[in-house]
């Protein structure tokens, strides 16, 4: 279990690097603005993440959290889910999120970061 959970935290760290490369293109962007657009896009995955969290008695999509610990200069989202069966359904148990739900949703996310800073840059 200690592997597949450091495996969504490498996703997780992958996923911050694109958040720092899309802000990073955009100079203009404050310091507040880009808090306040990266909390608005961690609340968009963990949404993303719970509609496709497979649901039979609505337990597991219910047990999902997201935290967000804010200082003067950064923002850290952290999102958890304390079901005990949660690890077996990110990785593919259930026929209905065979791709998981917070991985799946954070390369989308990865995804659509980078084609963002794309057209931020002109190509």
């Amino acid at each position: 279990m200690a592997r597949e959970l450091k495996d969504v935290t490498l996703a997780m760290d992958g996923f911050q690097t694109a958040v720092a490369e899309a802000f990073a293109a955009q100079e203009t962007l404050t310091l507040a603005q880009a808090k306040t657009t990266f909390k608005a896009f961690a609340l968009d995955v963990f949404n993303r993440t719970r509609e496709d969290t497979p649901w039979l008695t609505g337990f597991a999509r219910s047990g999902w959290r997201i935290m967000v610990d804010e200082d003067e200069y950064s923002v850290a989202v952290t999102f958890w889910n304390g079901v005990v069966y949660i690890v077996p359904l990110e990785y593919g148990h259930s026929q209905k999120a065979p791709d998981g739900m917070l991985r799946r949703n954070l390369d989308a996310a990865r995804d659509r970061l980078r084609q963002a800073r794309k057209e931020l840059l002109g190509g």
